[in-house]
């Protein structure tokens, strides 16, 4: 199993993205990538208040989680990217993360894509690496790119985030 991820949770203070734009920005970067529809997050919840009973206990502090997961960290949108001669690297994009995983290694070429994709949802005054891990081992992913862990396009500054107390 391959992962590709970053994590702004730790930094949800400062920081967060902006699912939707974020969205978009993958259409652009991957126009291959099938987003499924919905906030997967709210659709959790509402599934989960539709099939639990709610008469027990333990039931409706699953159905309260899975609501206040959804109101604090979503919205959350995933997806698929196919590949010709690979199973389909998987997705989501949520207010404090964005991944990608897939059941075997990912081919150098996509693995660029995607860190270089990754790194240019990270805002430029925050040090935040993109993680990777591959069968179970984790590590930083090599910086592909600049020095500075971002593309060398200036456009990459216009990331979609959210700057909590910080002007631009």
């Amino acid at each position: 199993m391959s992962y590709l991820f970053i994590n702004l949770f730790s930094q949800r203070e400062r920081c967060q993205l902006n699912p939707d734009e974020a969205i978009l920005r993958l259409q652009e970067q991957f126009p291959e990538a099938i987003v499924l529809p919905g906030d997967q997050l709210t659709l959790s919840a509402r599934r989960a208040d539709r099939n639990l009973v709610l008469t027990n206990p333990a039931n409706r502090v699953v159905v309260e989680k899975l609501a206040r997961d959804a109101q604090h960290l979503g919205p959350a949108y995933a997806f698929q990217i196919p590949m010709a001669d690979a199973p389909n690297i998987e997705g989501v994009i949520k207010r404090y993360q964005a991944d990608f995983h897939c059941a075997v290694p990912f081919a150098d070429e996509i693995r660029r894509r995607i860190i270089a994709f990754l790194q240019s949802l990270i805002p430029a005054r925050m040090a935040i690496a993109v993680g990777e891990e591959c069968n179970g081992e984790s590590e930083a992913a090599e910086n592909d790119t600049d020095p500075r862990g971002r593309g060398s396009d200036p456009s990459d500054d216009a990331v979609p985030v959210s700057m909590k107390g910080v002007s631009s």
